[in-house]
């Protein structure tokens, strides 16, 4: 089995103890708080969903997907799944202080 690796990661520090060496917050070893996976074309939805199960699973608080093809943005975490579209807002516990334009995301993408 493959470790897996998010396209992006968040790992809040209070998930660290405060005395954690350099190494250990450079590259930390356990789940990160928010995985974020940018959908590509060739990927299998089996795949993605398995990816969820297992980062969820590993104590990952939010899962997130982007799909720039249907230009959403699916969280997952355990209690739900909400798609976002434009004239959304991608806010979420595990990302505190953070919002983002679902819209915003995806016209940067068009220029």
């Amino acid at each position: 089995m493959r470790p897996l690796v998010p396209d992006v990661a968040y790992l809040s520090y209070a998930a660290l103890p405060a005395d954690a060496p350099g190494d250990v917050v450079d590259v930390p070893l356990g789940s990160p708080t928010v995985a974020i996976e940018v959908l590509s074309p060739g990927d299998r939805r089996a795949d993605v969903d398995d990816k969820i199960a297992t980062y969820l699973a590993a104590g990952t608080q939010a899962v997130i997907v982007v799909d720039p093809g249907e230009e959403t943005v699916a969280v997952h975490d355990r209690e739900t799944v909400r798609v976002l579209r434009a004239g959304d807002a991608l806010v979420h516990g595990a990302l505190p202080g953070f919002t983002l334009d679902v819209a915003d995301l995806f016209a940067r993408a068009k220029r």
